[in-house]
């Protein structure tokens, strides 16, 4: 279910044009991006599996990666960071 949705933010985010740059800020406006990093750190953190689970498959992480990789396109924001970071 997780990379179904992560898949549909990624084509949001990659339309092209002004629909394509709109989509992007709103994601980035509903901390996305923070909330993506926080799924891969307690993922990369949690030696249980428990979120492993969550994540699932290598396919979801790499679908992950690539919607942060478009969301941020070489410009992160301070406001991106998830607190504490």
């Amino acid at each position: 279910m997780l990379k179904i949705l992560f898949d549909l933010f990624y084509r949001m985010a990659a339309e092209s044009g002004t629909d394509g740059r709109s989509n992007t800020r709103y994601l980035r406006d509903l901390n996305l991006v923070g909330r993506l990093l926080q799924i891969l750190h307690h993922e990369s953190n949690n030696s249980s599996g428990v979120v492993m689970t969550i994540l699932g498959a290598s396919a979801r992480k790499k679908t992950l990666w690539n919607l942060l990789g478009w969301l941020l396109h070489n410009n992160p924001r301070p406001v991106d960071l998830p607190p504490g970071q």
